[in-house]
């Protein structure tokens, strides 16, 4: 299409689509990578090619729709109208992947793929109306077919997002077929000879299978029962559906508590408790899934349910323990105490896991379930601190500048005021100086990588304290927050450098200042701050080309000791065995080119140079950013000549 000139959308850059047809949104199932799971068709760009034609070619190339981009949802996001179907036939990178059309009440029982497309949830969520009630029919297994589901021979249950293969309704349909009778499906296909519907050919195929939406509309065809009325009262019992039952039969947990009123907690979605007893916090092991580890005892909601309810729900029904909500920590985890042990006895879902209770200083070393629950560790730290203050006799540090004071923070502004911010939550800052932006590398968690400076609230505190405070006590700079950018993130500037000194919590972070060509390059912390590199590539210019060495005549001004452009932000990479940006060329290597680095450490003997002190420091390296400042100082070629 003439996107790009219709939606003056001149940007290049990786791209997707939130794609609706009857009120549901396609969503398309990504089985590679560290978190697969259901995602946006949308995918890499093509040179040349604008953002919003890249989104429209991958939807085809993905899904076989052709589509065409109407509005701009996001900078990487559009929303996209169907315009043919079967278009795209021939299998380009990947394939075509498999693909479903979820209704609003779906969203948040998906698991989605990690990493990708910021808040895509929310961009679903905006798109669709809550529908009307869905009819409850059901397919042979007995899973609602107009709730997306079909059955999952590995969890024995029906599951949204999940399609009832042939093999699957074979073994259901045989156990209500009457005596010589071919077991069929709802659209009448014969599952035990391989057959399902397929919507290209409009009939039962062979190889295809009747994923729920074809099951759906075939029992609408029918006027609801369809086939399924034909079938006979299944003569024998059916395991497979036994489990169905079981797993469909709500157990009547008590709840625990008024949370809803009494914390002004009325979202709904899936959460977790944070369970601190003795200064211990409570761990259950998830052994299923793609990254099994210790997690937050937490899980999915069930219709009608509160976050803070499911939170106490889940808890009890993973553990035996009965607890209560007291404070909403984020959207989706809730401070929890125990109120009652040996509530739950009886099993349900995947029954009771097994449970630890972790001191503070295990957090660091334990493997975690992945991509759950956003900066789990951080909140676990945050409340074992927080009850080891009380245990000390020190809780009368309620504020957040009183926070700050004592660990040698100063409260770098009056942002509460001027900028009328007066939410607390978890918040981050968008720093610039010379058009490059300040990352820093966060290297724990499940998907380690480079992040905006933030973190974690400190009671009492505004949301634009938590920012200024936190790129404080991570990178040593004092900032100001002078624009709201997001709920969560704020833009900043810088005031003064080496003003926090004193190490906190994780202690200072690896930073480095990066350019807009820098961006698409970067492997980035997964599930932090949104669409993080869209605000970073909105707050900065593109920049003015950077010399490039030529081979044999290393730029003095622009080259390290192994010949890495350190005012771009490169440094050596061992293991790529090349110059990349956000890696930094660390002692070893450094000594392996020179025996001096860019600033006149001696590399050989483990030093590098430390911006903290001011000076070359055992133990340091000397990142992409202190080599350029250095290599500036000292007139460019300054010690690269010594060093030749």
């Amino acid at each position: 299409s003439d996107c790009a000139s219709r939606l003056n959308v001149h940007s290049e850059h990786s791209s997707a689509c939130v794609v609706t047809q009857n009120n549901r949104a396609l969503l398309v199932w990504v089985p590679y990578g560290s978190a697969p799971g259901w995602d946006l068709p949308g995918g890499m760009k093509h040179s040349g090619e604008s953002a919003c034609e890249t989104a429209e070619r991958e939807v085809c190339e993905e899904t076989g729709y052709q589509v065409r981009a109407v509005e701009r949802l996001a900078y990487n996001i559009f929303k996209c109208e169907i315009v043919a179907a079967n278009v795209c036939t021939s299998p380009v990178d990947e394939g075509f992947l498999s693909k479903t059309w979820a209704v609003k009440e779906d969203l948040d029982n998906l698991q989605y793929r990690g990493g990708t497309w910021g808040d895509k949830e929310g961009h679903l969520a905006s798109a669709l109306q809550s529908s009307e009630p869905q009819p409850d029919w059901t397919d042979v297994c007995g899973c609602k077919t107009c709730h997306g589901e079909g059955f999952s021979t590995t969890q024995q249950q029906c599951v949204v997002g999940k399609t009832t293969e042939n093999n699957e309704a074979c073994a259901c349909a045989q156990q209500s077929a009457a005596a010589g009778e071919e077991p069929v499906d709802v659209c009448g296909c014969k599952v035990c000879a391989g057959e399902g519907w397929s919507s290209t050919a409009g009939r039962c195929a062979s190889g295809s299978d009747t994923d729920p939406q074809e099951a759906c509309d075939c029992q609408v065809r029918n006027g609801g029962g369809g086939l399924l009325q034909k079938s006979a009262t299944p003569r024998h019992n059916n395991s497979a559906l036994l489990a169905i039952k079981a797993a469909r039969t709500t157990r009547k947990t008590k709840v625990t508590s008024n949370c809803g009123a009494r914390l002004n907690a009325y979202g709904k979605s899936n959460a977790a408790c944070i369970v601190v007893r003795d200064n211990r916090a409570l761990m259950v092991w998830v052994p299923y899934g793609g990254q099994p580890g210790w997690d937050l005892p937490g899980g999915s909601r069930h219709h009608g349910e509160l976050a803070c309810e499911t939170a106490e729900r889940e808890v009890c029904e993973e553990t035996g323990f009965q607890v209560r909500a007291t404070r909403e920590l984020t959207h989706m985890v809730f401070e929890c105490e125990i109120v009652a042990a040996n509530v739950c006895k009886n099993p349900v879902d995947e029954g009771f896991l097994n449970k630890k209770w972790a001191w503070s200083w295990e957090l660091d070393f334990l493997q975690y379930r992945g991509y759950t629950w956003g900066d789990k560790v951080g909140l676990l730290k945050m409340e074992l601190r927080h009850g080891s203050l009380l245990q000390s006799g020190q809780a009368t540090v309620s504020s957040a500048g009183a926070l700050a004071r004592r660990s040698g923070v100063s409260v770098t502004s009056d942002c509460a005021s001027r900028l009328n911010v007066h939410s607390e939550h978890h918040s981050a800052c968008v720093v610039t100086r010379d058009n490059k932006a300040l990352l820093v590398w966060v290297p724990y968690g499940s998907a380690p990588g480079w992040d905006l400076p933030g973190g974690m609230k400190h009671h009492g505190e505004s949301a634009c304290e938590t920012a200024e405070r936190e790129t404080c006590e991570e990178t040593g700079i004092q900032v100001r927050a002078v624009e709201r950018l997001a709920s969560n993130i704020f833009r900043c500037e810088v005031v003064a450098e080496h003003v926090c000194t004193s190490p906190v919590d994780e202690g200072f972070l690896r930073k480095q200042w990066a350019r807009k060509e820098d961006l698409g390059a970067l492997q980035y912390r997964g599930g932090t701050w949104g669409d993080k590199q869209g605000f970073l590539s909105s707050a900065l210019q593109e920049g003015e080309p950077q010399p490039a060495s030529q081979e044999g005549e290393p730029q003095p001004d622009q080259a390290d000791t192994c010949g890495c452009n350190a005012c771009n932000g490169e440094g050596f990479s061992s293991t790529r065995q090349q110059c990349a940006v956000g890696s930094i060329t660390d002692v070893n290597e450094a000594c392996a080119c020179a025996q001096q680095d860019a600033c006149g450490c001696r590399a050989c003997a483990g030093e590098g140079w430390s911006s903290s002190r001011g000076r070359c420091a055992r133990g340091s390296d000397t990142d992409p950013q202190e080599a350029c400042a250095c290599l500036r100082s000292n007139g460019a070629a300054g010690l690269l000549q010594a060093v030749a």
